[in-house]
């Protein structure tokens, strides 16, 4: 099992792809602090800012998961002296929004009740945020969390999300007949805190669009809440003349790397053998 904090059904279906249907949502339904994430900082390259959004995704949901682990091993242990020792001394941070919402298995079903609640952590140290609950209770036990974000670039350029059919006609018409990148940007956070992250660069060239094309794509729906204003799975697939690298990642998800971290934040830590003089 393991936790993700996105909304997007297609990463659910990549995670089926290599063998992960037991997922558990972690997601923060204030669309305003979600586009305040995302907002594209000045002089931020897109490499930067496909991983600086990963990463702060990651950061939320940690924090949200750990006072989601923290209220239900309370309420499991609700009268005893151990109970009462942890809830006098929770951080003053954790807010109980999240204690309230409820997530469920996503295996079946890409509209699974996502956890919501807790405003995002401060930035940690690199590479591990703050540890992992040493008691979880039975509604969410330990396990690895996901995070990814994906952004398209031309030169240094970020596209994101259009906002309306204009801005998705501009976008469109930019990427027309020519290459652009797509970078997907994974972090795993291990039950303990550890984080791991990796980013894939692909290469995308599209064919000269007309404005017919543009103009039925875009009554098609399909551009909207995709950067770049276009998802390679769909009707704009007919679009692509080339692609050079990852094909998942383009979608949203590089495979060969989620696989990878999932399986390092599975793995037990190697235990310090002492040495004798």
């Amino acid at each position: 099992m393991i936790y993700l904090a996105s909304r997007s059904p297609r990463r659910l279906e990549l995670l089926k792809q290599i063998g992960i249907t037991e997922v558990r949502l972690l997601l923060d339904e204030d669309e305003g602090r979600a586009e305040e994430l995302e907002a594209i900082r000045p002089k931020e390259s897109p490499t930067n800012y496909v991983e600086r959004v990963a990463r702060a995704k990651a950061e939320a949901a940690w924090q949200r998961l750990q006072e989601l682990q923290r209220q239900d091993f309370l309420a499991q242990m609700a009268g005893s002296p151990v109970a009462e020792i942890a809830a006098t001394t929770a951080p003053a941070t954790a807010t109980a929004a999240g204690a309230t919402s409820n997530g469920t298995a996503a295996s079946d079903s890409p509209s699974a009740t996502p956890a919501t609640g807790a405003s995002p952590a401060t930035r940690p140290a690199p590479g591990r945020l703050p540890k992992g609950a040493a008691a979880t209770g039975r509604n969410w036990p330990a396990a690895p969390l996901l995070a990814a974000d994906t952004t398209v670039a031309v030169g240094g350029r970020i596209l994101g999300k259009p906002t309306d059919e204009e801005d998705a006609r501009r976008i469109l018409k930019l990427l027309s007949g020519r290459s652009h990148r797509v970078l997907s940007s994974v972090v795993v956070v291990s039950p303990r805190g550890k984080v791991r992250q990796r980013t894939q660069v692909s290469r995308v060239r599209f064919r000269r669009l007309t404005d017919e094309d543009i103009t039925a794509y875009i009554a098609s729906g399909e551009p909207f809440g995709k950067a770049g204003a276009y998802g390679i799975q769909g009707l704009a697939a007919r679009f692509v003349k080339k692609i050079e690298g990852s094909y998942s990642s383009i979608m949203g998800l590089p495979l060969y790397e989620t696989a990878a971290l999932l399986k390092k934040a599975a793995a037990p830590a190697a235990s310090k053998k002492k040495t004798s003089d």
